[in-house]
């Protein structure tokens, strides 16, 4: 909590220097939330120098754990190259498995991979399945992808009253939180 406090500055001035030393406490004692943190840190280089295979480790050992923030982060991580070889299917497992747990930026990285082949054999519908899951959850980049794609992605001829019966029930869920 303290850690959480010095990295957002809630009720402390922001310093992310402080931030992960408390992190590194908390992760000693077990905290997977800590330990995911941990690997932000080392990923961007806040409070940390930058380096990305430590980075991995720290997202390793939340993820190991079920913390969907670490999964999918070490699922980026193994799309991008950083930190580990360049792996498509390992990233789509560590998406996968974050975005059975409703981590949206997983959900949406999901639908990317199936879109596009990445991975995973290409599906428009789990591709359409996984983005609508996201864009639900709030997801600029699932939302802005159904905005945009949708209607004509994968081929599909989709028409504007598709596309309005698609965003409204998210729409919805997103200004009245029902």
């Amino acid at each position: 909590a303290l850690g959480d406090a010095y990295w957002t500055g809630s009720g402390v001035d922001q310093d992310y220097g402080e931030a992960v030393r408390w992190f590194r406490l908390a992760a000693a004692q077990g905290d997977d939330h800590a330990r995911h943190l941990l690997g932000v840190a080392y990923r961007y280089g806040r409070g940390a120098e930058p380096d990305s295979a430590e980075a991995v480790r720290w997202f390793r050992l939340a993820a190991a754990q079920g913390e969907a923030g670490a999964q999918a982060a070490l699922g980026f991580a193994y799309e991008s190259g950083r930190g580990v070889d360049q792996d498509s299917a390992e990233a789509v497992r560590w998406y996968r498995l974050a975005a059975e747990q409703g981590n949206a930026r997983a959900q949406a990285a999901l639908g990317f991979a199936y879109e596009s082949g990445r991975g995973v054999d290409q599906d428009s519908a789990e591709a359409v399945r996984w983005f609508r899951k996201a864009a639900e959850k709030g997801s600029y980049f699932a939302r802005k992808e159904s905005e945009f794609e949708f209607k004509n992605a994968f081929g599909i001829n989709r028409s504007r009253e598709w596309t309005a019966q698609f965003l409204a029930p998210i729409v919805e869920k997103i200004t009245t939180g029902r």
